[in-house]
């Protein structure tokens, strides 16, 4: 071997050992947050937000070694892949450090340790965190883009038992269960443990990018459009929608009741070139469950107004798009007033679009 490619590779090697070093001090900042968290050890929570200190040594020290690198040995390729995820790895562990100074900060805020649904969610999250974090660090150290692809999913999962989770806080609010100071802890406790969660899906990509150059896919989103009746509003929207974004997004419609479809209707956007035989209006409980990541849109109405459940990670918006017209209006009419709702459907719809995907959706 080169004395270049030699130095190189140890130069390599290095920036991988510190790398392995924070990741199990990281690992072991949030085992020891998580045990001082349900035993209510003090002395341990406040030795963990000290601890971070040197974690955020050891990233200062790890960043100055990959630019180094990259200045003295200008890598292409394998290395600058490897090199760059290193980079971008000192940020995801850093902020997980940060997470473990939050968990021990939250816990020292508290009275007491949780206990009852509140200690079985905590728990339930932070062994699918913790478990997430392991597999990722793992992943990452032995480039095993399986087992990368494997735990990826697990951060739905974790978004799940957030959802869980503030529901059952919600509750306890309501019946003054606990403090608003202890619940507001206790809030930041899950939402911390889904960080890490997001943080180890990050690491999981960063496995993919510097194992086989893959990139971080994009965002896929779930939109739903609502009305009273899904009888044109919501139905024009979603036709509109699949038609011209059909691999950007899963669109769906549904009302508050289900309405009936006027035949004028279904004649209108047949023109426009959609090519369904009829509408089938569904209100909104015989929907399925909602995905974690939705955005619903409301063509009619406030979307609170609605017997929706809006999870923690819902984004909902409100369109003024005009009227649909009446059953006794004229056929002329009725088609000018379809005509106008396309139109304006059609521009929110771009706008949405644009937003989630950019410019290049045009």
């Amino acid at each position: 071997m080169a004395l270049y490619e030699q130095r190189l590779q140890t130069d390599l090697a290095t920036i991988q050992e510190e790398l392995s070093l924070i990741g199990e001090r990281v690992e072991m900042a949030l085992h020891n947050a998580l045990y001082a968290l349900f035993t209510h050890d003090e002395t341990l929570a406040n030795q963990t937000i000290l601890g971070d200190m040197g974690i955020n040594r050891l990233c200062l020290r790890l960043d100055r070694l990959c630019h180094s690198f990259i200045i003295r040995h200008q890598p292409s390729a394998g290395h600058l892949r490897s090199v760059l995820s290193a980079l971008r790895m000192i940020d995801e562990l850093e902020r997980i450090g940060d997470y473990t100074t939050t968990i021990s900060r939250a816990m020292l805020d508290m009275q007491h340790p949780p206990s009852g649904s509140l200690k079985q969610n905590l728990e339930t999250m932070a062994q699918s965190a913790g478990t997430m974090l392991k597999q990722s660090l793992l992943a990452f150290a032995s480039r095993d883009a399986q087992l990368a692809r494997r735990t990826m999913p697990m951060a739905d999962l974790v978004g799940q038992q957030l959802t869980a989770a503030f529901t059952d806080l919600e509750q306890a609010g309501n019946k003054h269960q606990y403090p608003v100071r202890f619940i507001l802890n206790s809030s930041s406790l899950c939402t911390m443990l889904e960080r890490v969660s997001d943080r180890a899906k990050n690491i999981c990509e960063e496995t993919l990018f510097m194992t086989a150059g893959e990139f971080k896919a994009e965002k896929y989103f779930s939109i739903l459009f609502i009305d009273q009746d899904n009888s044109v509003k919501s139905q024009m929207a979603e036709s509109i929608a699949r038609r011209h974004y059909p691999t950007q997004a899963l669109f769906s419609s549904a009302g508050q009741h289900a309405g009936t479809v006027d035949p004028n209707f279904l004649t209108f956007m047949r023109q426009q070139g959609c090519t369904f035989t009829e509408i089938r209006p569904k209100s909104l409980d015989a929907l399925p469950l909602a995905p974690e990541d939705q955005i619903v849109v409301s063509l009619e109405g406030p979307v609170r107004s609605y017997p929706l459940p809006l999870s923690f990670h819902t984004t909902f918006l409100e369109w003024s798009v005009g009227e649909a017209p009446d059953e006794a209006e004229n056929t002329s009419s009725k088609q000018e007033k379809y005509a106008s709702l396309y139109r304006e459907i059609t521009a929110h719809l771009q706008t949405l679009m644009q937003t989630l995907r950019g410019e290049e959706i045009l």
